[in-house]
């Protein structure tokens, strides 16, 4: 059985830097943090995020495709979702 590897990648937006963690081809948490935190990552699909994000901030993009599965309770899960109907 192989084992899923959690990645990692920091970038800098207009509202902050954000750190991403992905498994598998899917963002599992996405969160704020102080300063750049430095993670050995090349993997293509978070650059694909960091595109989608920066696409987002250049007002180019309203919607993100890449695909996630946050780790939560079932309310926040429930939460997570019903912010998904905010319009841009």
């Amino acid at each position: 059985m192989e084992k899923n590897l959690l990645d990692k990648f920091c970038f800098s937006s207009p509202i902050g830097w954000i750190n991403i963690v992905a498994e598998n081809r899917s963002v599992k948490e996405i969160s704020f943090v102080n300063s750049f935190i430095e993670h050995d990552s090349s993997n293509v699909f978070l650059k694909e995020v960091e595109k989608e994000f920066e696409e987002y901030f250049n007002g180019q993009r309203k919607e993100f495709t890449f695909n996630c599965d946050p780790d939560g309770t079932d309310f926040q899960k429930k939460v997570w979702k019903e912010l998904l109907n905010i319009p841009y």
